[in-house]
């Protein structure tokens, strides 16, 4: 999948799992905290992978199962603190964590288990051609680029018209 349905998606399921629990994050926040998640695993191994060499798609340690359960981990410690400290923050490493899940689930990772649960199956990572042609004749990732826009653009004009958050355009937790 490309960035805008990486992006798009993470941030609607957030927005809406924010919407349905009444929380009210700051939205600047809350969108650079999620739409950084969402594409935190290719910031990580896109480059990597590139650098050294590896033609399996650029999916390496941060597409492991090893590596959400590490976010998740800090992301924990992290609300606990925010929370302890009443933080207005305190909701946002757990959104964190849900859109590096997100991004695994979207990448449909469990095809490639040899990736997903590493170092399960030993060290080394698939080899391959890496090519971002496959992506644009894949209805799936067109699909899920056309939805992740739809969603982009819908939260912008919420961001614009002051109707962002629940509680209204002064915010919350």
């Amino acid at each position: 999948m490309f960035p805008l349905g990486h992006v798009g998606i993470a941030l609607g399921v957030a927005f809406a799992l924010v919407r349905i629990l009444k929380k009210s994050p700051d939205p600047k926040m809350f969108i650079v905290i999620v739409g950084v998640a969402a594409v935190l695993p290719d910031l990580i191994d896109k480059p990597i992978g590139l650098l050294y060499g590896f033609q399996g798609g650029g999916r390496l340690v941060a597409h492991t199962l090893l590596f959400s359960v590490i976010v998740m981990a800090v992301s924990l410690v992290a609300w606990r603190v925010a929370t302890r400290r009443e933080l207005a923050i305190s909701f946002l490493p757990l959104l964190f964590t849900l859109a590096v899940w997100i991004h695994l689930l979207l990448d449909l990772m469990w095809e490639v288990p040899e990736v997903l649960l590493w170092p399960a199956y030993g060290l080394g990572f698939p080899t391959g051609e890496f090519s971002w042609g496959h992506l644009t004749a894949s209805p799936y990732a067109m699909a899920g680029e056309v939805v992740g826009a739809i969603i982009l653009v819908y939260l912008a004009l919420l961001l614009f018209l002051g109707r962002f958050n629940v509680e209204g355009p002064e915010g919350g937790t």
